[in-house]
């Protein structure tokens, strides 16, 4: 161990990590030709301060066994070791391994210790080595401060009596200990998950950066190996996707995308269908308003339609009214003549002036029958006029008929006309006795003269309400002559883009837009159907591939046992062909052969089984002794981890030590420098003089 720094600088003058390792304790792992049982490397310097170090190692020494157990503890998960190693292999059987790391973080100004303990399960065996897979380990992981007053590395219960602590007996002096120092902090993770969460809450360790860490360690040329494989872009993405991702869960999840490869390939098909879609959309759109809006001109032309022949009917019942008027006023005209005469009779029987002035007043009376009959006559024409304007706005009426009703009501005037100058000479001769009679008269003729105007102001207000309503039907027609254009240009376009959609393949020749519209939604709906079913069974195979990982781990678990089982009846089928060998070998059999053909041989079949028995008694008593002294020498290696030396190598040991001589077996230095155990024993042969 040599400072990194001071041929540097002054190690005071350089910044302070923010996190930096103290102490690394390892016990009870390792491979079998080289152990940490235990290994204690204390970084902290003289004032207890973690220091800048590098470990300098030779080759065989050791350095990538103890960066993967160290990198093991920050990053656990069996894929993301150092080169594929397999934590299995550092630890043996009967084992309780253990990888413990101190920190000291310059962020928290705390001092933080991480742990794990680990052993085989199913016996506590270690399995062969193509099955020494972490999930055939139990592990757990933890994690404490550490400093005054607080329990460290030192305080944790490896060893209890003189053995091994079992793993679960460690778990529980870890959790009375957390509980007797609530203020470490203690925390104990069963699951990876809960590992990396615990390191994410109490410390500043970056599993991530210990990953690319990994990385650059997966070669003996560390960093320059790694940097000189990123010569294209593509190998440096590589190298990030693996560092931060899981190779299973990337293969699961490009199977689950499977499923969306074949959507992709129709993808040129489906923008098609969208822009067809996009393109042929508006035109509906335009087409079926234009439908709406001319079907709402329909009802508005029926609805005018309607609303004239309301009118028309309205016009010939009071044309109907206005010629029963006119038939009264000849009925009338027809009395005042009758009247006249009368009259004119009577006037020769006035003799004297009295009847004079009777006549004088009755002259009176006939001028304002003039003046009514004027009235009616005006009232006649005004009638006239507006039957004919009702005429002139119908023209669903026939001409003729209007003009020659016309013509008789000018007639009717003219002869109304021609028949004042005999009433007007009638008048003069007319009697005093009739005036009152005329006043009668003419108090009528005033009351329909009223009724009269009565008539023509609701006539002038229906004739208005008529005037307003054509205005409106022709406002609707326009509107409506309008629309109709507009909704022949709408169909104009919408057979153009019917034409393009034709001649690009969306619409098939003679095929109308909304069954083609139809088919295309059809054929959507189709497709949409099967990407449904695609994702259903996409989901069911997610599901049988879940079952299948399940039964292929329970049949991990099955195959493992079975290896086991299957070692077990082999080494019992060893033990019986030994026996077997060994019982065919033996002289009473080979004397007496297939089976005894006498007395004699019975007896002495008898005498050499006896002679074997004492033999076989003897040698059982010698096999036991050996036995007792194999079992005390493998409770003093498990205890100590090491094999107890002869007297005669203790006493040349110690006095090699009291003499300040340096000494190492043979066997030592073989373990150091031949790597590989199966070499040892050749190398062992070939130089008797070790």
């Amino acid at each position: 161990m040599s400072d990194l720094f001071t041929a540097i600088t002054d190690a005071t003058e350089l910044p302070t990590p923010p996190l930096r390792l103290r102490r690394i304790y390892l016990h009870g792992v390792g491979p079998a030709g080289a152990r940490f049982d235990p290994l204690d490397l204390n970084l902290d310097t003289a004032t207890g301060a973690a220091s800048r170090v590098m470990l300098s190692l030779t080759n065989t020494g050791g350095k990538s066994t103890l960066i993967a157990l160290v990198s093991s503890l920050i990053v656990p998960a069996s894929r993301e070791q150092i080169s594929g190693r397999q934590i299995g292999d550092y630890l043996l059987s009967g084992d309780t391994g253990h990888v413990v790391c101190e920190w000291e973080d310059a962020m928290a100004r705390t001092t933080y210790v991480t742990g794990v303990a680990m052993e085989w399960r199913d016996g506590r065996r270690q399995p062969p080595e193509n099955q020494r897979s972490t999930t055939a380990m139990t592990r757990r992981w933890y994690g404490f401060r550490t400093g005054d007053a607080l329990p460290g590395i030192d305080e944790l219960p490896f060893v209890t009596d003189g053995h091994r602590t079992p793993l679960d007996r460690f778990v529980a002096a870890l959790r009375e200990t957390f509980a007797q120092h609530p203020t470490a902090t203690g925390t104990i993770a069963t699951t990876q998950i809960e590992w990396s969460q615990i390191l994410d809450d109490h410390t500043n360790i970056d599993p991530v950066l210990f990953s690319y860490q990994m990385r650059m360690n997966d070669s003996e040329a560390g960093a320059e190996a790694l940097l000189g494989s990123f010569n294209t872009p593509e190998s440096v993405v590589r190298f990030f996707i693996d560092a931060l991702s899981n190779g299973r869960d990337i293969a699961e999840f490009a199977t689950r995308l499977t499923k969306y490869a074949a959507v992709a390939g129709q993808r040129p098909h489906l923008e098609a269908f969208a822009k067809f879609c996009a393109a042929v959309g508006p035109d509906i759109e335009a087409v079926v308003l234009r439908a709406s809006e001319a079907d709402e001109h329909a009802v508005a032309v029926r609805q005018a339609d309607v609303t004239g022949a309301e009118h028309h009917a309205a016009l010939v019942s009071r044309i109907g009214r206005d010629r029963t008027l006119l038939e009264a006023l000849a009925q009338e005209r027809s009395g005042a003549s009758e009247q006249l005469v009368a009259l004119r009779r009577d006037e020769g029987r006035v003799p004297d002036i009295r009847s004079q002035l009777r006549f004088e007043r009755a002259r009176a009376d006939a001028a304002a029958a003039a003046q009514l009959l004027e009235e009616h006559k005006g009232r006649e024409t005004a009638a006239t006029l507006e039957s004919e304007a009702w005429d002139a706005v119908e023209d669903l009426l026939a001409l003729s008929l209007a003009e020659s009703r016309r013509d008789s009501a000018k007639l009717a005037l003219d002869a109304a006309d021609e028949g004042l100058a005999p009433l007007r000479a009638a008048t003069e001769a007319a009697a005093a006795s009739y005036a009152a009679r005329l006043a009668t008269l003419i108090s009528e003729a005033r009351t329909a003269k009223g009724a009269a105007e009565t008539t023509k102001q609701l006539e002038d207000q229906a004739f208005a309400s008529h005037q307003r309503d054509e205005r409106a039907a022709t406002r609707h027609r326009t509107d409506a002559e309008t629309n109709l254009r507009s909704i022949d240009e709408a169909t104009a376009g919408a057979s153009a883009a019917a034409q393009r959609a034709t001649a690009d393949g969306w619409i098939e020749h003679g095929e109308r837009p909304s069954v083609a519209e139809s088919r295309w939604v059809a054929r959507r709906d189709a497709d949409r159907a099967k990407l449904d079913e695609l994702e259903t069974r996409a989901g069911r195979a997610e599901v049988e591939l879940d079952d299948a990982n399940t039964q292929r781990r329970t049949l991990d678990k099955t195959l493992v046992k079975l290896r086991a089982a299957a070692q077990h009846a082999e080494t019992k089928l060893g033990s019986f062909d030994a026996d077997l060998a060994a019982l065919s070998s033996d002289t009473a059999t080979q004397l007496i052969g297939d089976t005894p053909t006498g007395p004699g041989d019975v007896a002495r079949l008898a005498e050499l089984a006896l002679d074997a028995a004492r033999d076989a008694d003897r040698r059982a008593a010698d096999h036991e002794q050996h036995a007792e002294r194999a079992e005390t020498e493998l409770a003093h290696l498990d205890s100590t981890g090491m094999a107890a030396a002869s007297p005669d190598v203790v006493e040349v040991q110690q006095t090699l030590l009291d003499a300040m001589i340096g000494a190492s077996t043979g066997l030592e230095w073989i373990e150091r420098n031949v790597a590989n155990p199966d070499d040892r024993e050749a190398f062992i042969t070939g130089r008797p003089d070790l």
